[in-house]
Protein backbone atom coordinates (compact mmCIF):
# COMPACT_ATOMS: atom_id res chain seq x y z
CA UNK A 1 0.00 0.00 0.00
CA UNK A 2 1.16 3.63 -0.59
CA UNK A 3 1.20 6.36 1.24
CA UNK A 4 0.75 9.34 -1.11
CA UNK A 5 0.12 12.66 1.29
CA UNK A 6 0.84 10.89 4.35
CA UNK A 7 3.82 12.86 6.09
CA UNK A 8 6.96 11.58 7.12
CA UNK A 9 7.65 10.39 10.66
CA UNK A 10 10.61 10.78 12.54
CA UNK A 11 11.04 7.17 12.56
CA UNK A 12 10.35 6.67 8.80
CA UNK A 13 13.19 9.66 8.52
CA UNK A 14 15.63 7.66 11.07
CA UNK A 15 15.26 4.11 8.55
CA UNK A 16 15.75 5.57 5.53
CA UNK A 17 19.13 7.75 6.53
CA UNK A 18 20.03 3.80 8.03
CA UNK A 19 18.89 2.15 4.92
CA UNK A 20 21.11 4.88 2.74
CA UNK A 21 24.06 3.72 5.14
CA UNK A 22 23.44 0.11 4.12
CA UNK A 23 23.75 1.28 0.47
CA UNK A 24 20.35 -0.31 -0.13
CA UNK A 25 18.63 1.21 -3.93
CA UNK A 26 15.98 3.98 -4.30
CA UNK A 27 13.78 1.02 -4.45
CA UNK A 28 14.71 -1.60 -1.67
CA UNK A 29 13.67 1.98 0.73
CA UNK A 30 10.78 2.34 -1.01
CA UNK A 31 9.61 -1.05 -0.80
CA UNK A 32 10.34 -1.31 2.94
CA UNK A 33 9.10 1.93 4.04
CA UNK A 34 5.80 1.45 1.39
CA UNK A 35 6.61 4.82 -0.73
CA UNK A 36 7.51 5.25 -4.26
CA UNK A 37 10.55 6.06 -5.58
CA UNK A 38 10.01 9.74 -6.14
CA UNK A 39 9.20 10.21 -2.57
CA UNK A 40 12.06 8.82 -0.99
CA UNK A 41 14.20 10.70 -3.40
CA UNK A 42 12.65 13.53 -2.75
CA UNK A 43 12.56 12.89 0.94
CA UNK A 44 16.95 12.38 0.63
CA UNK A 45 17.02 15.86 -1.35
CA UNK A 46 15.11 17.46 1.63
CA UNK A 47 17.27 16.20 4.38
CA UNK A 48 19.93 16.93 2.63
CA UNK A 49 19.27 20.66 2.74
CA UNK A 50 20.67 23.15 5.10
CA UNK A 51 17.97 24.70 7.10
CA UNK A 52 18.17 28.54 5.24
CA UNK A 53 17.53 26.41 2.44
CA UNK A 54 14.19 25.04 3.69
CA UNK A 55 13.24 28.10 4.75
CA UNK A 56 13.50 29.97 1.70
CA UNK A 57 11.68 26.39 -0.41
CA UNK A 58 8.77 27.11 1.90
CA UNK A 59 8.62 30.23 1.49
CA UNK A 60 8.59 30.02 -1.86
CA UNK A 61 5.96 27.36 -2.19
CA UNK A 62 3.71 29.55 0.07
CA UNK A 63 3.87 32.43 -2.21
CA UNK A 64 3.49 30.04 -4.94
CA UNK A 65 0.29 28.62 -3.24
CA UNK A 66 -1.18 32.15 -2.73
CA UNK A 67 -0.44 33.34 -6.25
CA UNK A 68 -2.45 30.42 -6.94
CA UNK A 69 -5.65 30.96 -4.76
CA UNK A 70 -5.92 34.59 -5.68
CA UNK A 71 -5.84 33.24 -9.20
CA UNK A 72 -9.63 33.24 -9.88
CA UNK A 73 -11.69 31.39 -13.12
CA UNK A 74 -12.07 35.02 -14.92
CA UNK A 75 -8.05 34.98 -15.04
CA UNK A 76 -8.12 31.46 -16.16
CA UNK A 77 -10.81 31.92 -18.62
CA UNK A 78 -8.92 35.19 -19.61
CA UNK A 79 -5.65 33.52 -20.64
CA UNK A 80 -6.98 30.52 -22.20
CA UNK A 81 -8.74 33.31 -24.08
CA UNK A 82 -6.19 34.71 -25.26
CA UNK A 83 -4.45 31.54 -26.53
CA UNK A 84 -7.42 31.17 -28.23
CA UNK A 85 -8.58 34.15 -30.18
CA UNK A 86 -6.22 34.94 -33.08
CA UNK A 87 -5.14 38.68 -33.30
CA UNK A 88 -7.38 40.63 -35.41
CA UNK A 89 -4.31 41.90 -37.47
CA UNK A 90 -3.53 38.66 -38.56
CA UNK A 91 -7.23 38.09 -39.44
CA UNK A 92 -6.66 40.72 -41.61
CA UNK A 93 -3.82 39.70 -43.02
CA UNK A 94 -5.39 36.11 -43.61
CA UNK A 95 -8.56 37.50 -44.88
CA UNK A 96 -6.71 39.78 -47.55
CA UNK A 97 -4.34 36.95 -48.78
CA UNK A 98 -7.86 34.78 -48.99
CA UNK A 99 -9.66 37.61 -51.11
CA UNK A 100 -6.08 36.95 -54.15
CA UNK A 101 -6.76 35.22 -56.61
CA UNK A 102 -4.15 32.45 -57.27
CA UNK A 103 -1.45 32.93 -59.83
CA UNK A 104 -1.55 29.29 -60.86
CA UNK A 105 -2.31 25.53 -59.83
CA UNK A 106 1.09 25.48 -57.67
CA UNK A 107 0.50 28.78 -55.58
CA UNK A 108 -3.58 27.05 -54.89
CA UNK A 109 -1.76 23.71 -53.80
CA UNK A 110 1.38 24.74 -52.04
CA UNK A 111 0.18 28.00 -50.54
CA UNK A 112 3.21 30.23 -52.15
CA UNK A 113 2.92 33.83 -51.35
CA UNK A 114 0.32 36.18 -52.33
CA UNK A 115 1.16 38.59 -54.71
CA UNK A 116 3.56 41.26 -53.63
CA UNK A 117 4.50 39.38 -50.93
CA UNK A 118 7.37 36.97 -51.93
CA UNK A 119 10.94 38.13 -52.11
CA UNK A 120 11.26 37.31 -55.69
CA UNK A 121 8.72 40.35 -56.36
CA UNK A 122 10.32 42.58 -53.97
CA UNK A 123 13.26 42.78 -56.22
Amino acid sequence: MKRRGIRWTAEENQLLDKLRKENRSIEEIAAQLGRTGSSVESRIHWLALTPEQKVRRNLHIQDYRERQKYRGPTQQANRAEATTKPCPLVLAERDYRLSLAPRDLTAALMGDPAIGRSALDRR
